[in-house]
């Protein structure tokens, strides 16, 4: 299955693309966009340009082009820090195999590998069929 990109603009005309583009798949609303600590520093710096989100058997998607950026810890599920917000310039669903070195550097990752094992230590395993939702950030 190719990528396939979308610009989350109206909110209602991108639910509907999702429910037809993935019908057997659950939609996942972001509200908000929790990221460790340490990635929100590398976004705020410049560096972070997209995140990858997954959730098994849905498609993750924001549910607005603008979300609050909220700083999280790994092991303490209680903490937030609220940052700021961060802008959501457009998304890609694409099934897990295909992630990129592309998608690696925008994420700060050495490599592809190194991107997949940390989506695979925050999520757990991740087969290459299913499908993640890329947000491009500024």
């Amino acid at each position: 299955m190719p990528a396939r990109e979308y610009r989350p603009v109206h909110i209602f005309k991108l639910v509907g693309k999702l429910k037809k583009d993935f019908p057997e798949h659950a939609l996942k609303p972001y509200t908000e966009l929790k990221m460790y600590e340490d990635s929100a520093r590398l976004f705020e710096d410049g560096m972070k340009t997209l995140t990858v989100r997954y959730e098994k058997n849905a498609v993750c998607y924001p549910i607005s082009t603008k979300l609050h950026l909220i700083g999280t810890r790994p092991g303490q599920a209680n903490y937030r820090r609220p940052i700021g917000f961060v802008e959501i310039k457009r998304m890609m669903v694409k099934p897990f195999g295909q992630l990129d070195e592309k998608d690696a550097a925008g994420e700060c990752a050495l490599d592809i590998r190194e991107l997949k094992a940390s989506l695979q230590k925050i999520y757990g395993p991740i087969a290459d069929h299913e499908l993640v939702s890329v947000f491009h950030l500024r």
